[in-house]
């Protein structure tokens, strides 16, 4: 024989009945959608670790104070990514210069001034041949002590006759550098009136040039001579 079922008792088994099939069914493949979600109803403990990816960054998004010191190492910069105007002013110091890093191409025009040479930096080998004339050199600059000698160069005794001149020239041999030079008459004495220096003069910057002329009555002779830097 049958037992009557309330009303009540059947509503609370359909009730159970929908209820497993939202779990079960086309129900709980539901998703949450944004507009479900309140204002910062996400929080860090809802987030999985390592479950934001970088498409999750809006642009912008990571500015400097969310970046731990010491945390970017340099494989973690792109190539050419810090520029000139990312660095603050004397921010390069000489520490973080590596060694032999700055090139000729790298020092600009006119930048590497008198005080920035250590004493005796500048040896012979670094002036160009020509390099150092007149307007380059302060007075009483070079002295005896800066000359690595000098020596007399002579054209060898020229025979002047009574009543005539002659010349001659003296040359500073090859590498050396001519100071000055003259005319130096033998014997008779450079203060006989009798005898005259007529010319002497520079020929070219290794040469020296001189002509004298004999009126003492007798057969005399004279050297020119050069003096001249010896390289």
């Amino acid at each position: 024989m049958f037992r009557s079922i309330s009303r009540q008792s059947l509503a609370l088994a359909v009730s159970a009945v929908a209820l497993g099939a939202a779990f079960t069914g086309t129900a709980g493949a539901a998703t949450i959608s944004t507009d479900q979600l309140a204002n910062k109803a996400v929080t860090s403990k809802k987030i999985k670790d390592r479950q934001v990816k970088r498409a999750d960054l809006a642009l912008d998004a990571v500015s400097s104070s969310r970046v731990k010191d010491g945390s970017l190492l340099t494989n973690d910069l792109s190539d050419n990514a810090i520029t000139t105007p990312k660095l603050a002013d004397d921010a390069v110091t000489t520490a973080k210069i590596a060694n032999d890093a700055v090139t000729t191409a790298k020092i600009a025009d006119q930048a590497v001034t008198t005080a920035k040479l250590a004493n005796n930096a500048v040896t012979t080998d670094k002036i160009a041949p020509d390099a150092v004339n007149a307007s380059k050199l302060t007075a009483n600059s070079v002295g005896s002590s800066e000359l690595q000698g000098t020596a007399f160069r002579n054209s060898g005794d020229v025979v002047v006759p009574n009543g005539e001149s002659r010349s001659a020239t003296a040359n500073c041999l090859p590498g050396e550098q001519m100071l000055a030079g003259g005319l130096h008459w033998n014997g008779a004495g450079n203060a006989d009136v009798n005898i005259e220096m007529v010319h002497s003069y520079p020929l070219s910057s290794t040469s020296w040039f001189a002509r004298g002329a004999n009126q003492t009555g007798a057969e005399q002779t004279f050297q020119t001579y050069a003096v001249c830097l010896v390289g």
